[in-house]
């Protein structure tokens, strides 16, 4: 597997640290290797917000991504910031609702409906775990059941819905 570098973008109150954290979670009890950060700016809802998260099966020396392979960008603000720094072979996830991508950008783009999703599903609020779960399907860098397995208790219903949604959009 190597180092799997993905950063997750959007806006504050959109739930970017929660997927970071809880990805890492995940792949830390399937037995990797982790480092996470999220950066904000002090207004934090409503602004710019970031999470990276480092996966590999050695130690990891450095924490932070230096060039991610995967990108998660639910807002338009994270992407036109973010997108520059992803891997030229990388992949990038957005929402096409919010997010219109650079016709010039190598990455692989693909368009996931996560708000419209969470929004048919009544839980407008699951867009960013929908997104998870088509980064899961894409990535294959933890399965679905230890997602699942890691999620608090508080909204897990929900928030296992929102994840199959996304996993399925993920694998189309």
């Amino acid at each position: 597997m190597g180092r799997v570098e993905v950063l997750f973008g959007g806006q504050g109150g959109q739930g970017i640290k929660f997927v970071g954290t809880l990805l890492g979670q995940a792949c830390a009890r399937s037995g990797k290797q982790v480092a996470s950060s999220a950066s904000y700016g002090p207004e934090a809802r409503g602004t710019l917000i970031g999470a990276e998260v480092v996966v590999a099966e050695e130690q990891i020396t450095y924490p932070r991504t230096l060039n991610p392979q995967f990108f998660v960008a639910l807002s338009q603000e994270a992407y036109d910031r973010l997108h520059q720094g992803v891997a030229g072979d990388g992949v990038v996830l957005f929402d096409p609702q919010v997010v219109t991508p650079s016709p010039e950008a190598p990455q692989r783009h693909y368009p996931i409906p996560a708000l419209s999703t969470a929004a048919e599903m009544g839980q407008p609020g699951a867009a960013n775990m929908i997104m998870l779960g088509a980064l899961i399907a894409l990535s294959g860098l933890v399965d679905l059941e230890t997602v699942k397995k890691t999620l608090p208790e508080s909204g897990r219903a929900i928030n296992e819905r929102a994840l199959e949604r996304g996993f399925t959009l993920g694998r189309a």
